[in-house]
């Protein structure tokens, strides 16, 4: 997943966030599915600031999909976790990705893990 290419994210590449509010949801991207691409989310790697962000929320289409909770990665796998079902966001349908914010004193970096399928002849070359 790249991004801002696939998720309308502020950086091409994940980088790191610092909260505003303590014990809130904030938002870390939001946006439309473009047409002709669908995406599937099935992990996430946190890279920094492990403690400072302790759930994922996604919702799809204007209903909330998924939360999942952060709490539970560990050093061990590498701050890593799939899911055993993915996050499904299919073309032409808004989005939105939210952070609970646990803490405002570190930065939080956190990569999804997902791929994007796009039609083939409109956007990928055959």
């Amino acid at each position: 997943i790249l991004p801002a290419t696939d998720l309308d994210y502020g950086a091409e590449e994940w980088s790191e966030v610092t909260g505003t509010t303590v014990n809130t949801y904030e938002t870390m991207t939001t946006g439309t599915m473009s047409t002709d691409r669908w995406m599937a989310i099935y992990g996430v790697k946190l890279v920094e600031g492990a403690g400072s962000c302790s759930a994922l929320k996604f919702n799809i289409g204007g209903a909330d999909r998924a939360i999942w909770q952060l709490q539970c990665l560990n050093v061990e796998d590498g701050y890593a976790g799939y899911s055993p079902s993915a996050i499904l966001i299919p073309a032409s349908v808004p989005y939105t990705i939210t952070r609970y914010v646990r803490a405002i004193s570190n930065a939080f970096t956190c990569v999804l893990k997902g791929l994007v399928v796009e039609t083939r002849g409109k956007l990928i070359s055959p």
